[in-house]
């Protein structure tokens, strides 16, 4: 079993949560949201850590999928999965509101309820979803969690620390 000094504060979770994740209107053209996840690299900032890990992770997550929103409400997600999906439609991408082809509801976690690292894992994997959008207390888009950025803040369990000695 694990032990108290496995588990993770509640400001070390925080970190996996990325802050500014790519958003978009529900009008939005399926091509306008593709141009955006192409383009994130050159178009936000994000905070340097020591080893700038967590960064890389937050750009590959806004690389990689996007959240539909309005009025501060999540309505849904879209992801280069999503892409791959629509292109093997063969559909036509030009005049598509990403409405029409987003995932929801999308499967979401309140940032109070956020103080498990195995919870949130486990919700990830159940769904078999790699992105968690985190909401606040009003339901409000408070951020992004990605299975890489909670494997990123997970410390490699230390099994002496764990089992019963000899």
């Amino acid at each position: 079993m694990f032990n108290r000094a496995t588990a993770l504060t509640l400001s070390e979770l925080k970190f996996a949560i990325a802050r500014d994740p790519l958003i978009v209107k529900p009008d939005t053209t399926v091509m306008d949201a593709i141009a955006q996840m192409i383009g994130v690299p050159g178009k936000h900032n994000t905070t340097k850590t020591a080893d700038g890990q967590l960064d890389q992770l937050y750009l590959e997550a806004q690389s990689n999928c996007l959240l539909v929103v309005e009025d501060g409400r999540l309505l849904g997600i879209f992801t280069a999965w999503d892409v791959v999906r629509l292109s093997a439609q063969q559909r036509s991408l030009e005049n598509l509101a990403i409405r029409g082809v987003m995932v929801h509801p999308a499967i979401a976690l309140h940032e109070s309820a956020f103080s498990d690292l195995f919870f949130a894992i486990n919700l990830l994997q159940q769904h078999q979803i790699r992105y968690l959008p985190i909401l606040d207390e009003q339901d409000r888009l408070a951020g992004l969690v990605t299975d890489e950025s909670l494997r990123q803040i997970s410390r490699p369990i230390d099994i002496f620390a764990v089992t019963p000695g000899v």
